[in-house]
């Protein structure tokens, strides 16, 4: 039984110190990477200092330095080798630095770290926002600095450096891809162990956690154009670059500023900062990592409105979730959610008169558009701008007079003389509906007959085109009686949507909502 116990801990030494080691720096890579590649909306910090900043300036100013200097104290200890600094420090003294150097840097971390942690886990608002593995991975590592700051003593008790060459010896091995490193551990007391496997571990959760900001650094920073930073109420800096007084008294120090070279301008950015806040609703907190998570299923022409769309349905769903709790139904429920809109918005019957009027209304629900297959040649001009809009219509005149000889040749005069992308496709627009163009280029089509070009050009507010109509399909209606279900299930749908529309606009206005101007208007197409 010894054996087979000295067995066990013979293997489970070699695979957490031989084995562990290198799938914590693969995962540690390949998962950031991936996540990086993936899910980049969650690639963040996610700070919680607009919840509350009391305790959050001073931990964070105590934690981020005093874990940065414990971090690469570590790194510059483990991986110098021996025989670089054998020459100005013995292993004793380069010791007993670590201890010293590492316990001041390790006391202030421990510090701010237990006062960030103290507010994710009492701080009611905070709590709420945070996931499961923000709480643990704060917890883990304040578990981390506890084992750190207990192996000084035994530090101190082994003064001669044996324990830190073989615990440099170990980390080389391994960065250097060299076997027999679980080796250099035996002997090594137990909470240097526990502290290894647990650092280890922590790299291993990073790409799964919000540590993986740690690679994004603001270094940028360091290398950025000079400011000017005043006081609110001005001052003006007296010649010479002596200091100038504010009002009231206060001295402040003249800047003399120096612009760096001339750079290309930088481009525009394009669209608005979105809003970093969270949105409240009845005191539920949709965070803005989440809002940032759902965007990805929201796809708009801005960032914006994207923003607009998530909050908007994680709003509509909480409304729900609330309501489905308070009428006893599970919140988490698909099913429950289903029942409640089946009790709250009764569907209406549809009777054959209401449908046959739904019919003639909208006869583009039920029947084929307008269709025109269609090709131009645009000379851009603009409207405001006569010489070249004059200039512009001789061109085109010019164009319209060959086209008009040989239709043919349209096709050739567009790739190399149209101002719109479709002159890669010779002009050709294909299929062009209702609505889906100028209104003066739709009438000049409705006027043509199929293989025919325009006779005039046609003016709108991109500039002078050329037109040749291909081929015209006209709107088609089918007859209410052919599709008399599909009407009748049309308008019941319609109408359960807006009753949806309206039960959502009842539940938002008797909640409280911070955070988000909620419209309650078009609360019926985020909900299917």
């Amino acid at each position: 039984m010894s054996a087979l116990w000295n067995g066990f801990t013979d293997y489970l030494h070699s695979f957490l110190f031989g084995i562990y080691p290198y799938i914590c720096a693969g995962v540690f890579f390949v998962g950031s990477l991936i996540r990086f590649d993936r899910d980049q909306y969650t690639w963040r910090s996610g700070s919680s200092q607009m919840l509350r900043n009391r305790q959050f300036r001073i931990g964070s100013n105590l934690f981020h330095p005093g874990i940065l200097f414990i971090f690469f104290g570590h790194l510059v200890g483990l991986l110098t080798p021996h025989a670089l600094y054998e020459h100005f420090i013995t292993a004793r003294e380069k010791q007993m630095l670590a201890v010293v150097a590492g316990g001041v840097a390790g006391a202030f971390c421990f510090v701010g770290l237990s006062m960030l942690l103290h507010r994710r886990l009492f701080d009611e608002r905070i709590r709420r926002t945070s996931t499961t593995i923000d709480i643990a991975i704060l917890a883990l590592l304040w578990v981390q600095l506890t084992l750190g700051l207990t192996t000084l003593p035994f530090s101190i008790a082994h003064s001669d450096g044996g324990t830190m060459l073989k615990l440099s010896s170990w980390a080389q091995h391994i960065v250097t891809l060299r076997p027999g490193a679980a080796y250099y551990v035996r002997g090594t007391d137990l909470v240097f162990q526990m502290h290894m496997v647990l650092g280890m571990t922590l790299f291993l959760l990073t790409p799964f956690s919000r540590l993986v900001h740690i690679f994004s650094a603001p270094v940028w920073y360091l290398f950025r154009n000079w400011q000017i930073v005043r006081r609110r109420g001005g001052a003006t800096a007296r010649p010479g670059g002596r200091a100038a007084r504010w009002p009231g008294g206060v001295t402040a120090m003249v800047v003399h500023f120096h612009p760096p070279p001339e750079r290309p301008a930088a481009p525009t950015r394009q669209g608005p900062d979105l809003p970093e806040q969270e949105v409240i609703v009845d005191g539920f907190v949709i965070a803005a990592r989440d809002i940032a998570a759902e965007m990805q299923h929201y796809p708009a022409d801005t960032a914006e409105a994207a923003w607009n769309a998530a909050v908007q349905a994680l709003v509509i769903r909480q409304l729900l979730e609330s309501a489905a709790t308070a009428s006893g139904l599970d919140p988490h429920d698909e099913e429950s959610l289903d029942a409640l809109l089946a009790a709250e918005v009764p569907v209406p019957t549809v009777d054959q008169a209401a449908a046959r009027r739904w019919h003639a209304a909208h006869p583009e629900r039920f029947g084929a558009p307008d269709l025109c297959e269609a090709s131009h040649i645009l000379i851009a001009a603009d409207p405001e701008d006569a010489a070249a809009r004059e200039a512009a219509r001789d061109k085109a005149q010019a164009l319209l007079a060959e086209a008009q000889s040989d239709p043919a040749q349209l096709p050739t005069l567009a790739r190399l003389h149209s101002d719109c992308p479709s002159r890669q496709e010779g002009g050709h627009l294909g299929q062009v509906t209702r609505g889906s163009t100028v209104p003066e280029f739709e009438a000049a089509l409705a006027a043509l007959q199929p293989g025919e070009v325009c006779g005039t050009l046609v003016a709108s507010r991109y500039g002078l085109h050329v037109v040749q109509l291909h081929a015209h399909a006209p709107a088609t209606l089918p007859s209410f009686e052919s599709i008399a279900e599909r009407v009748a299930a049309d308008l019941r749908a319609q109408s359960w949507r807006e009753g949806v529309r309206q039960y959502i606009a009842i539940l938002a206005s008797r909640a409280r909502i911070e955070g988000f101007a909620f419209d309650g208007a078009a609360a019926g197409p985020l909900v299917q």
